[in-house]
Formats: C-alpha cells, structure tokens, sequence
C-alpha cells in the first residue's frame, strides 16, 4: 500500500508541475496513452488505501444531511471553476475529477440498499448503472461528433451531460441486445 500511495504522489506531483503533460504530449498518441496513466495514478491510489481501510464499511451510518452536503459538493465542483485547468493529456482538469471520485465513490457506496424499500427505486439504480463501463467508453466518441454537429454540445452542462449519457446508454443497450449470445456484449457493459 506504500508503494501505491508513493506512485500516487509522485503522478499528482507530475501532473500538476506539467511535467508529465511537456514529456508526453510530443510522443503522440501512444505518448498520450503512457500519459493518461500517470495523469490518472492518484484516482487509483486513492481508491486502493480506501479499499484497505474498508472505508465502504464505515460510512454506511451517514445521516441523510450528509448525503445533501456530498451533492452540493458535486454541484459546486462542476458549475464553478473551483480548480485551475491544468493542461493533461487525455482529462481536462485532474484535480476535479480527482475531488469528484471522492465524493461520488463516498455518496454512491454510503447508500444502504437494505434500508430502500421501495422496489421501484432499486430497479431504477439497477437499470441507469447497468452499462458502465460501455458508457464510460463511448461517451466520449459521441461527445465529439455531436459537438461537430452542434455548437450546443460545446456548452458544458448538466443537460448535456445528461443526453450524452441517455445516447451512449442506448448504444450500450442496443449493442448488448445484439450481441446477447457473443463475446462482443462485453464491450457493452
């Protein structure tokens, strides 16, 4: 765990000196690749010492203030300019999405299913989060062509976010419905 928390600070520390982004922004694509990495090593470091503490475990008690407090966090993180863009190599501002990992990974993994009662409700949140990984795959590639189609999507906004996410949860919906019976539904899900 040591050595996961050292390589976390390390990357941060290139990340935000812009090393990392002068090193490997003249490699190309490949150098983006080996870039994004490190860009993306404190979210990982992060998410290993949680995993060792079973912080999952002790935040299970929180009272219902708590969880409207980690959604104004969100709200602020993204409607203000709370961080300075930092230049990197594939994500546009570490330090945001860094601060919002946290938080989502704390309010997402802090809800209590046995306490929902209502089924309904557990359906829904089985339903929105059944594609994540497809989503978070794809998302990008129809962000770029919808900004090419409209000078709407160049807005950055909660709205647009959302139909981003309605459009690539529809692709990974219809892609894994196509290839229900081959390996390729995994690309999906």
């Amino acid at each position: 765990m040591n050595i996961i928390l050292l390589l976390g600070i390390i990357a941060f520390n290139l990340t935000i000196s812009r090393l990392n982004y002068n090193f490997f922004s003249s490699y190309g694509f490949s150098g983006k690749n080996l870039g994004s990495v490190i860009d993306l090593m404190p979210i990982v470091a992060i998410g290993c010492i949680f995993r060792s503490m079973d912080i999952l475990s002790k935040i299970k008690h929180f009272s219902k203030y708590f969880y409207l407090l980690l959604l104004n966090l969100i709200f602020l993180l993204f409607e203000y300019d709370i961080f300075v863009n930092i230049p990197e190599l594939r994500f546009s501002n570490v330090l945001l999405f860094l601060s919002a990992a946290v938080i989502f990974f704390i309010l997402f993994g802090s809800i209590s299913f046995d306490k929902i009662k209502n089924k309904k409700i557990i359906l829904i949140l089985m339903n929105i989060t059944k594609f994540t990984g497809g989503i978070y795959y794809t998302h990008p590639t129809f962000l770029a062509y919808l900004v090419k189609l409209s000078s709407f999507f160049k807005k950055r906004n909660y709205i647009n976010a959302l139909l981003i996410y309605i459009i690539s949860y529809c692709f990974c919906l219809i892609g894994s419905k196509l290839f229900i019976n081959n390996k390729l539904k995994y690309l999906f899900i």
